[in-house]
């Protein structure tokens, strides 16, 4: 076997991993495997429910708050605040 040939099959090799890599991360992110959300201090997603690929319900801690909000691909809505006990 020559060098080129050596080179041409590693570098196809490369370009197929690539791509099956691309593919899976692809997937991933699209069936919610991987979280694309990242939480600060002042604000922190306590909880998350995919109720639908697009559609989501959310419990976010914002502050001293809980609130409960419902996310689709073209609107975000306050649906309630959930009050906590207090001792």
């Amino acid at each position: 076997m020559e060098v080129g040939e050596y080179i041409a099959k590693l570098l196809i090799s490369f370009i197929i991993l690539a791509g099956i890599l691309t593919l899976l991360l692809w997937l991933l992110r699209k069936r919610g495997l991987i979280p694309e959300i990242q939480s600060s201090d002042k604000l922190k997603i306590i909880s998350a429910l995919r109720l639908t690929p697009k559609v989501h319900l959310f419990v976010i801690k914002a502050g001293e708050k809980e609130i409960v909000v419902g996310v689709s691909d073209k609107s975000i809505n306050l649906l309630c605040e959930i009050k906590g006990d207090k001792d």
